[in-house]
């Protein structure tokens, strides 16, 4: 099983630059996850895009479907977040050099995928791979 942020996971369902990787890595695969709020930073991203005009309401509503139907498929497993992981990523925070700059939902991800015993997150965010490490994780970036 493999953990991805929600930029990975957007490439699963938009024609995006390096969208073809990421398919062929999640194809190879035997499990995908990420935590719970990645769900909405995918929601989100499908919206902005059709609000941007990138994508017709028809193609909003498709890949929303697709996306949520794959869910209830068991394609992906989303980990629930809970007052433990979001007190161990404020503890996390506050233990960084002033040098790191992680988002807070970086470091839910990060947390999220280093409580549930991955060694490696897949991203193509640079913030988040950069503050993997200080998580006990490597960043893995295919696109670069």
């Amino acid at each position: 099983m493999i953990y991805l942020d929600s930029n990975y996971i957007v490439r699963c369902y938009l024609r995006e630059k390096g969208s073809e990787e990421v398919l062929q890595l999640v194809q190879n695969s035997t499990g995908l996850s990420c935590s719970l709020h990645g769900k909405l930073e995918v929601i989100s991203t499908f919206h902005r895009h059709y609000r941007e005009k990138k994508i017709t309401s028809a193609s909003f509503q498709k890949v929303t479907h697709l996306f949520l139907e794959d869910e209830v498929k068991g394609v992906w497993n989303f980990f629930p977040l809970n007052l433990s992981l979001i007190q161990n990523a404020c503890n996390a925070v506050l233990s960084l050099p002033p040098s790191v700059f992680c988002r807070s939902a970086d470091a839910l991800h990060l947390v999220s995928a280093s409580e549930h015993g991955f060694k490696k997150i897949y991203s193509h965010d640079r913030h988040l791979l950069d503050s993997a490490p200080y998580f006990g994780l490597e960043g893995v970036d295919i696109l670069n």
